[in-house]
């Protein structure tokens, strides 16, 4: 095998190598090069949200033909980090959770569904290798009509929120979209790993997906009219007979303590009337709410996780 080498120039790529993703430009970009072609690259976010009291750099952007290569960038990636004072390398992240980021652990025996996170099986083996463990994990859970008890709690939930309505967004879409924004924003500020996005960066992700959905199961929960919630649901095309939820979110504060889980009630009612076989509840992190309700959810099809690596001792 040729020598591989390791440059922060930019290099052609090999054909095997996936393009570069959108998203926040990284402070650096390595290549590791081989045969005069770049072989694997990562990006590298020199300050990342502070985890536990400790400061993390992020490394995303990861993609690699082969193993040694991949162990390459990422051993490259950490030892920049290092120097730069980081405690912690943490990653695949492509600089913020509103981006990709994690790698599938566990594909399970379901098909791919809209919205899923797909990562080559051998990173995980990499990444290991490259001395990195998980350190948030993650999940996505199928539920049917025959999985799905009644929730014991679902007359309270429709008294206590009797007051909200829910509908599709409507003719000003700008408007909408700076209503779920500024939600979003108080909404996961709690997140692991969390950073807020400016408006034009959100509206980009989130206007090519309202076009491409149908909106009456894009759902904005309203009281009084200030908006209090919202779900992001699309049918998948390539599974039939499937609803997948993307994003449930509500606005803090006692008010609207189990309004997530009234809207999933409500969802899970339409949808099957509607006749969806399944919902599937894509992507929620194994310490959240969302997680906590997942046994009632159905079955687990997927598993995630987000790797770290100790960098105090480099």
């Amino acid at each position: 095998m040729p020598p591989l080498t390791l440059t922060t120039q930019a290099v052609p790529p090999h054909p095997e190598l996936p393009p570069v993703p959108p998203g926040p430009a990284p402070d650096l970009l390595l290549h590791a090069v081989e045969d005069g072609v770049a072989v694997a690259r990562a990006g590298v976010w020199t300050r990342g949200p502070t985890w536990a009291g400790r400061r993390t750099g992020l490394i995303g952007l990861y993609a690699a033909v082969h193993d040694d290569a991949g162990r390459a960038v990422l051993n490259a990636a950490c030892t920049h980090l290092s120097s730069g004072g980081a405690d912690l390398a943490v990653g695949p992240l492509n600089g913020s959770t509103w981006f990709s980021y994690r790698l599938v652990t566990d594909v399970g025996d379901a098909p791919p569904f809209a919205l899923d996170l797909h990562t080559p099986p051998a990173d995980v083996s990499v990444w290991a290798s490259a001395g990195f463990s998980p350190l948030l994990t993650y999940h996505s859970a199928v539920a049917t009509p025959g999985t799905l008890p009644p929730d014991p709690r679902a007359a309270d939930l429709r008294a206590r929120f009797a007051d909200v309505t829910v509908r599709p967004p409507g003719p000003d879409l700008n408007a909408d979209l700076r209503a779920i924004h500024a939600l979003s924003l108080a909404a996961f500020a709690g997140n692991p790993f969390y950073a807020p996005i400016p408006f034009g960066a959100f509206e980009a992700l989130y206007a090519p997906l309202l076009a491409r959905a149908p909106l009456d199961w894009v759902w904005l929960a309203e009281r009084h009219g200030e908006l209090v919630g919202f779900m992001f649901n699309v049918p998948d095309p390539a599974w039939p007979g499937t609803l997948v939820v993307k994003t449930v979110a509500a606005r803090p504060g006692r008010a609207n303590a189990g309004l997530g889980r009234f809207l999933a009630n409500e969802l899970h009612a339409r949808a099957f009337r509607a006749g969806f076989a399944r919902v599937v509840h894509a992507l929620m992190w194994d310490g959240n709410d969302s997680a906590a309700l997942s046994a009632r959810r159905g079955r687990v099809i997927r598993r995630y996780a987000l790797f770290a690596r100790e960098l105090a001792s480099e």
